[in-house]
């Protein structure tokens, strides 16, 4: 069964993002599949892993879903686990926290994630403190119903992050030709979000490469 996101689902989601120099971009996919294949994919309330990777070659995004918090906390805390992680020394810090998805478009049945599907992924992420948190989800929300009516729309989710801090929202489109129409004129409330909250990175779209289980 290939993971779906869904609000419904009641998982925890841990998105782990990396920079990456492009010509490392393989290289550090390479280690973590290994690292899912040999380790991850054994431990208690694992569900699944997306890789993504940007079409600019500058940043990979794992999203990966696991049963509870206290599963993920279990996993991270492993001693075996942190042994066999010293393969990242080699790349630069990941930004990784937990999510739970706030807001979705639509709302059912849910998106599938799968390579080799043609569509593209937008993951753009918002910093925001606990007290800001709860504005930056509402105007993201507002912007979904402004972003479904655009040419190329496939799907959006609006993740919290569960300490306050990040907004994301993962989006998926037809084209980058689609995406970039979007960019190029952007909906009011997201134009309120960008001088809300600040923006992580700029605009970038992302291809599945992997998916574990497949």
């Amino acid at each position: 069964m290939p993971p779906t996101i869904a609000r419904s689902n009641g998982l925890t989601t841990a998105i782990i993002i990396f920079a990456v120099e492009p010509s490392r971009q393989a290289d550090l996919l390479a280690n973590i599949e290994r690292f899912l294949m040999a380790t991850v994919q054994y431990q208690a309330g694992f569900v699944s892993a997306t890789l993504h990777k940007s079409l600019d070659g500058a940043r990979v995004v794992n999203y990966a879903q696991w049963r509870t918090e206290a599963d993920y906390d279990a996993f991270v805390r492993n001693s075996e686990v942190q042994a066999a992680t010293g393969w990242l020394s080699l790349f630069a810090p990941s930004d990784s926290r937990l999510y739970a998805v706030a807001a979705s478009e639509p709302e059912s049945p849910g998106t599938v994630l799968a390579p080799h599907t043609g569509v593209l992924a937008d993951v753009a992420v918002f910093k925001t403190t606990p007290d800001t948190q709860e504005q930056a989800l509402a105007m993201a929300c507002e912007a979904i119903d402004l972003l479904r009516l655009r040419p190329g729309f496939v799907s959006t989710h609006i993740h919290r992050s569960f300490d306050g801090t990040r907004v994301i929202g993962y989006s998926q489109w037809r084209s980058e030709s689609d995406f970039r129409s979007v960019t190029g004129d952007l909906p009011a409330p997201i134009r309120k979000l960008f001088a809300a909250a600040e923006y992580e990175a700029q605009p970038a779209l992302f291809d599945v490469a992997l998916v574990w289980p497949n």
